[in-house]
């Protein structure tokens, strides 16, 4: 599964915001790390896509859009 969203706010401690208006109810607003940014920052339009390792699964930035 893939969604668009948008950088909005820099939490603090490493910790962003993303907002994907257009997804299910809870995944609106995610809380990435900065190593799941991809190297995006505040104000970027991100894709992003759910990963699946042996242990876990998480929501990661796969490509920075335009701003």
């Amino acid at each position: 599964m893939e969604m668009i969203g948008h950088v909005t706010a820099y939490l603090g401690y490493g910790q962003y915001e993303v907002l994907c208006p257009d997804a299910p109810e809870h995944l609106r607003s995610l809380i990435l790390t900065w190593r799941q940014l991809l190297g995006a920052t505040v104000g970027d339009r991100v894709r992003l896509e759910y990963q699946v390792t042996a242990r876990s699964g998480l929501w990661n930035v796969v490509e920075i859009l335009t701003p």
